[in-house]
């Protein structure tokens, strides 16, 4: 910790600040609230932050097992519908080429969905899964609105699985995945830390 040796005022003047080590810097202007201490452990919030931190590696995966176990359960439950129902509903939305477009579907969200659930290509994958979100909000919520029951949900589920997949192309799949396990995903390396004081 550092010590302020500083009259009374508002900021602090120049004057001499003493580190742990019982250096003194001279001229060193800080803020007057500088050499007030930190209550011991730090406050409430803080400590419930410290405490949650721990479970940081566990949030990819969570957003994994959840978006990609809905999206290979929607792309199985298109072949037990029958693709040529899924055709049909693709030609009345008026998506492009629906006989090609609606088994590709469904085998995209079963493949892609069960790299993210292990983590394998997950950045891929989630842009994948992606582009299938846009093409559903284009092509079969944009007249439903965000919330709306009849005939079908609104946009809400779908652009809520939108940001999940989003924030895995930027984010990563995390530690506890196929991709880290291999050597897909670059090594975090930190950042050096810039000095407190120019002069320490």
């Amino acid at each position: 910790p550092l010590h302020l040796h500083e009259p009374q005022g508002g900021e602090a003047q120049p004057a001499a600040l003493e580190n742990a080590s019982g250096i003194f810097i001279e001229g060193a202007r800080v803020p007057a609230v500088f050499h007030q201490p930190l209550p011991p452990g730090g406050n409430l919030m803080q400590q419930v932050c410290s405490t949650l931190n721990r479970y940081r590696a566990a949030v990819p995966l969570v957003l994994r097992v959840v978006l990609g176990g809905l999206f290979v359960w929607h792309g199985i439950d298109k072949f037990d519908v029958g693709i040529d129902m899924i055709k049909g509903m693709f030609t009345a939305w008026g998506v492009p080429a629906p006989g090609f477009s609606a088994p590709v579907t469904a085998v995209v969200e079963i493949v892609a969905g069960a790299a993210l659930v292990v983590g394998l290509g997950t950045r891929l994958a989630a842009m994948l899964l992606s582009t299938l979100m846009v093409g559903a909000l284009i092509y079969v919520k944009q007249d439903l609105g965000i919330i709306s029951s009849q005939p079908m949900p609104g946009a809400e589920l779908d652009l809520a699985m939108l940001a999940g997949l989003i924030t895995l192309v930027v984010t990563g799949p995390g530690s506890w995945s196929v991709d880290d396990r291999i050597g897909l995903e670059p090594s975090e390396v930190a950042a050096p830390r810039e000095p407190a004081l120019a002069g320490r």
